[in-house]
Parts: structure tokens; C-alpha cells; sequence
């Protein structure tokens, strides 16, 4: 196993580095390089025909590009002892991301099951996950195993990925238990934490009264984990139906890494109802809520003054595709106007891709599964998918008023996915979307203006009511106790009105307000363009009252804007 070890380091290291690997491994190492059969490429002047290796008696599982983009790393299932008897054994395969040529690969003899694959944020260390209780990081840089962490007795590895925070000082995944009590057995998930330089485990949090830990993922600053959690509430069989159901609440928690301290709870509970068997339903999952509240990988976790948690989908300024699978067919879209640009149908059937990924540059699509020609052969098919990042890198179309006016109403939807691509199409022009936030985005004012401010709410001018009102939203939370004071006194009709809904508003049960999560996603905008004039405005919103919820983001976004760019 040591010497399998150091082949897969030096390989990786190697080929990070830009040195010429075929030769040397010809030279220097035995590892086994298989030459499986190719197609040939078609006609270029078509789409681009993909790179097609062909695995005979083997499958394809859990790809992953490293995050130079210029490795495959995949999952190699030998059945060469027929498909119905199962696998006889697991390689960890590393490849060419544009030729698809073997570099080498860890055979599966001595540690079985390879099923999950990190790379930390610079690339230089890899974590793969086995089962029988390995998780082993390499070094890249230095071509030497560091660790080998070894689970609890009775562990799992969850579904989801293990995670590297961005410093790259911190490794965290998530552990599933099984005990036995009484006639069965009880299972239960909890995240865990490790020290990455010494594989020292931290700490480990996310149990409770909260449910069944399904699904997580960490926020863009590695500070925060929001948590999926499942928890049964009703049980059933209505009398005209043979099936039993389950009703199951799903919550989504936030969870302090550096403490393990929990935070609250993102957005609103929600309950789904589970039939058994399911007869071809997809259930709701954990990881359902989790991406109903924005949680996903690199998500952007703001937490307001009084412990209001939203959690903003965010992905890097330069990625533009996005990549996505409906039946036997893979879709790469424009992340700014949702517009299909290519679609990928080479597979047999539906349920017949195994696995897929884009690279991070965008550059190349992979993907694992049974093709539609020859025999039913598993084959992984890399298509180099640059044409399509270039037609979505395309200047786009200056925006009318009124689309300008319709985007921004967007910013506020209750889908966060339509709000993102909202913020990223505003982003995309500049021109348009800078001087009509410069009208929308307004300081928030001094908390000494806040009574004042009240008063104007029951003016006789529908122009003052409406700015005094605008002007106490914008200080969210911290106008709340000046807004109760004033309905505990003699206010007319109207101002009780605005009154009451403007504390709705900035209390929101936990909930932000659309008109905020506008403001919020303002301030992404601004971010985004990163312009002398973002800068400029964003600059302004910092000088609002110092514990006003947008002041402390516009401070945060400049933050995020001068520090040097990798």
C-alpha cells in the first residue's frame, strides 16, 4: 500500500506542477496504465465530440476535478466477474482532464471502497475517504501521505462531500453512528471537525432535539455550517389508502465552527409528507431545506445584530455555467439569465449517469455512465465545453428601465436561486444597475433621527410618509424598540398602520424582509461590479448608523474588496 501511496502523490504533484508525466512514469515507476479503447473523436466541425474511455467490466463513480482543473479524479468498480455479482474491487483513478490519459491510479485491493474526494482551496493537499474507517491526506507539494484519520467505531461517511475551509487549516465532513437498542438499532449524524496540520479532531456538533442530520454545507467564509435536519411528527394510513405515511419537519440550523456553538435557525420550518413504499415519489429531503434556505457550498451566511440568519446562494464572479441533469441528459446553463446553451445526450437511459462535474475554469464537462451506442458498457466522457463558456462570457444587452425595475423586484423573491441570477444579471450591467442602486440604497440614518423619523410617519404629505418609512426599514432591527414605544401612545390611524407593518417587517419572526433581502442583495451588486462608483456607494452605505444591519454589510463587502485577489 505505501508504495501505491507515494506513486498517486508524485503523480498528482507532477502534473500540478506542469511537468510531463508519460515519460516519467514510464521511467521511473511500475504502475499499470492501462490503454482502454477509444472512439474516435467526430467531425469537428459538429458540436465538439467528447473523449470517450471505455472501462470494459468496469463503472465509473464519484468524479471530481482537482482545482486547477487539469485532473480527473474518479472511481473505477472492477466487475469483470459479471454484473450481477457485484464489484470485485475499487481503483482511485487519476486522468488527463483534456485527453482523458490514465496518469495512475491506488488499487483496491488493500483499502476498499474509495468514495470521497477533497482538494483543499490551493490544491496542493486531497482527501480520500474509504470505507472499512480511512480518510487519508496526501501533500501534494512535498509527494508524502501527511494523515490517515480514522474514524469512530461504527461510523460512516455521510453523502455529502467532506469540505476544506478556505484558509485550507480546517477539514469537515460529516459522521454518521449506528447503535443497537433494544430489537434494532438507532442511527445518528453529527459534523466533525479536524485540525488539517496535526489530524487532531477538534470538536464535533449538530446533535440535538432538532431531528436527524440529513445533509450540510459550510459558508463562504468557513465561519458557518447551516445543517439539514428531518424530524418525524405525525405517522398514519388514511382508510381509503394501503399506504402508510410519515409526516417530517425539516429545519435548517446554523452552527458556529470555531466553537461548535449553535447559532439558530434559518428561515421557516416546513413539513412533507412521506409515503411508504414511495411508488415512484421523490421524497423532500434535508438537503431539499437546505437549498429552500440558500444553503449550499460557499453560500454567503449574514446574521443580523438581533440573530436574524439568511443565507445568500453565492458562487465565484467568474463562474458563469452551471451544470444540470434532467433523464439521461446533462444541461450547461448561463448562471446570469438561466438561458440553456448546450445540453449533452450521449446517455442510454434515464438513471443511466452515474456522475458528472464541470471543472472550475468551466473549460471541460465530464461525466460517467451507459451510452446510448454499442453495448450497455459504462464509458467516462469528457467534452471540452470552452466554445460554451465563451458564447456565456458575451457581453450582455443593456437593460431598459423597466427591466432594470423588474430585476429589482426579483432581488426580493422567495426563490434565492431567482434572486442570484436577479443580483448576477444587475452585476452584468453596470451602467443601468449603478445609478438606479444609488437611488434605492440609502444610509441608515442616525438612531438620534429615529422619533422624528416616527413623527413623519402620520404626516399629511404622502412623499414624507413614505421616506420617513423607507428610512426606519433601513435600519431593520434597531428601530424596533422607538416603533413599539410609539404604538403604546396616541398616533392616528394611519401612522398606527405603517407602524404595525413596519415592525412586522423588521422583526419578521426570524425572517428578513423582502424589501432587506433587496437592500442585501444591493449590496452584492455593488460588490460584484467592484467599480471606483461601486466602491463609492458602497463607502456611503459604511458611514450609516454603526449597528444598523446594512452598515455592517456595506463594511463587510468592502473588507471582502480589498483583500488581494489569488
Amino acid at each position: 500500500m505505501g508504495a501505491q501511496k507515494i506513486a498517486l502523490d508524485v503523480c498528482l504533484s507532477l502534473l500540478l506542477a506542469g511537468v510531463g508525466l508519460l515519460p516519467f512514469l514510464a521511467s521511473r515507476m511500475n504502475v499499470a496504465n492501462p490503454q482502454f479503447p477509444r472512439e474516435p473523436p467526430g467531425d469537428p466541425a459538429s458540436r465538439k465530440q467528447p473523449v470517450r474511455i471505455q472501462p470494459e467490466k468496469h463503472r465509473v463513480e464519484f468524479l471530481a476535478f482537482s482545482p486547477n482543473s487539469k485532473v480527473i479524479v474518479y472511481r473505477l468498480d472492477d466487475y469483470s466477474g459479471g454484473w450481477s455479482t457485484g464489484p470485485s474491487g475499487y481503483d482511485t483513478v487519476l486522468c488527463e482532464a483534456t485527453t482523458g490519459k490514465e496518469i495512475c491510479r491506488l488499487n483496491g485491493s488493500e483499502i476498499t471502497a474509495p468514495s470521497v474526494v477533497a482538494f483543499s482551496p490551493d490544491g496542493r493537499k486531497r482527501v480520500i475517504g474509504y470505507s472499512g474507517s480511512w480518510l487519508i491526506l496526501w501533500d501534494l507539494a512535498s509527494r508524502q501521505e501527511v494523515h490517515a484519520f480514522e474514524r469512530d467505531s461504527g461510523a460512516v461517511w455521510g453523502g455529502s462531500p467532506f469540505t476544506f475551509t478556505p484558509d485550507g487549516k480546517l477539514l469537515i465532513g460529516l459522521i454518521g453512528h449506528s447503535r443497537k437498542e433494544g430489537s434494532g438499532h438507532v442511527s445518528s449524524s453529527e459534523i466533525q471537525v479536524w485540525e488539517v496540520a496535526t489530524a487532531r479532531k477538534l470538536r464535533s456538533f449538530g446533535t440535538g432535539p432538532h431531528g436527524n442530520l440529513g445533509d450540510y454545507c459550510l459558508s463562504e467564509d468557513g465561519q458557518v455550517v447551516l445543517a439539514g435536519y428531518a424530524r418525524r411528527v405525525g405517522r398514519g394510513r388514511p382508510p381509503e389508502d394501503k399506504d402508510v405515511f410519515e409526516i417530517h419537519q425539516f429545519t435548517v440550523q446554523a452552527w458556529d465552527v470555531a466553537t461548535g456553538r449553535h447559532l439558530g435557525q434559518v428561515g421557516k420550518p416546513s413539513e412533507a409528507e412521506l409515503r411508504f413504499p414511495p411508488r415512484g415519489q421523490r421524497h423532500f429531503t434535508a438537503g431539499d431545506k437546505l437549498r429552500e434556505v440558500g444553503g449550499i457550498h460557499g453560500c454567503r451566511v449574514r446574521i443580523s445584530p438581533k440573530g436574524t440568519i439568511v443565507a445568500f446562494p453565492h458562487y465565484p464572479k467568474d463562474s458563469v455555467l452551471v451544470a444540470s441533469q434532467k433523464g439521461n441528459t446533462i444541461y450547461l446553463s448561463d448562471r446570469v439569465t438561466g438561458k440553456e446553451l448546450a445540453k449533452f445526450d450521449d446517455f442510454e437511459r434515464a438513471g443511466s449517469i452515474r456522475d458528472f462535474a464541470l471543472s472550475p475554469d468551466g473549460r471541460t464537462l465530464a461525466a460517467g455512465g451507459y451510452v446510448k451506442v454499442g453495448t450497455a458498457q459504462t464509458k467516462l466522457l469528457i467534452w471540452d465545453v470552452s466554445d460554451v463558456l465563451e458564447r456565456a462570457r458575451r457581453p450582455l444587452p443593456e437593460l431598459s428601465r423597466a427591466e432594470v425595475n423588474a430585476l429589482w423586484d426579483e432581488l426580493g423573491d422567495k426563490d434565492l436561486f431567482t434572486a442570484h441570477r436577479a443580483m448576477r444579471r444587475l452585476a452584468a450591467s453596470p451602467r443601468q444597475a449603478l445609478p438606479f442602486l444609488a437611488e434605492r440604497l440609502r444610509p441608515a440614518p442616525d438612531l438620534k433621527q429615529v422619533a422624528a423619523l416616527v413623527k413623519q410617519l402620520g404626516d399629511e404629505q404622502f412623499a414624507v410618509r413614505e421616506k420617513a418609512e423607507r428610512e426606519l426599514l433601513a435600519l431593520t432591527e434597531e428601530a424596533a424598540p422607538a416603533v413599539r414605544a410609539a404604538l403604546k401612545g396616541p398616533v392616528s390611524d394611519e401612522a398606527r398602520r405603517r407602524l404595525e407593518s413596519l415592525l412586522a417587517k423588521v422583526e419578521g419572526d426570524g425572517q428578513a424582509d423582502p424589501n432587506i433581502r433587496r437592500w442585501l442583495w444591493g449590496i452584492d451588486v455593488l460588490e460584484q461590479v467592484g467599480s471606483p462608483e461601486a466602491r463609492q456607494l458602497l463607502e456611503k452605505l459604511a458611514q450609516g448608523s454603526p449597528g444598523a444591519w446594512l452598515t455592517r454589510e456595506a463594511e463587510a463587502s468592502l473588507r471582502r474588496l480589498s483583500r488581494p485577489q489569488p
